[in-house]
């Protein structure tokens, strides 16, 4: 869906799109809105989903033939390939909101905190092949 944005418009902006007229033709506010989509979704995942990665580790030292901790492992990449997405989104919305540099930094610490202690705690996850989603299409 192309849309008629108007060239320029956030350079006079106050950022108070709750108010602006003009929000379905500004490219920021499509911008904002994608990259908050993209941060809402992520922040309820992670938190089970590390749950799940948390207490397959527990269990892996245990497990059978017949389960290769391929659960452990696609949890964990999936974790990565999220973290990894949350960071991109948090950073261009640094760019775009240099005004709340302090909270923003303090959710990319955060996320990359857990980044690495998945990495350490599981480091087969980021080349785990998730099947459908990382294998290549025949």
């Amino acid at each position: 869906m192309r849309r008629d944005y108007i060239s320029g418009i956030y350079n006079a902006c106050d950022y108070w799109c709750d108010r602006c007229a003009f929000t379905r033709r500004c490219r920021n506010f499509a911008m904002g809105e994608e990259l908050e989509d993209v941060v809402s979704w992520y922040h309820t995942l992670l938190v089970p989903k590390t749950h799940r990665l948390i207490s397959g580790l527990l269990k892996l030292p245990g497990q059978t033939a017949w389960n290769d901790g391929s659960d452990v492992f696609g949890t964990g990449k999936l974790l990565l390939v999220s973290i990894d997405r949350s960071l991109s989104a948090w950073s261009q919305l640094l760019a775009a909101f240099p005004a709340q540099e302090d909270a923003i930094l303090g959710f990319l610490v955060r996320l990359d905190h857990l980044r690495r202690g998945i990495e350490r705690a599981a480091p087969q996850a980021r080349a785990f092949v998730r099947p459908g989603l990382d294998e290549p299409s025949a």
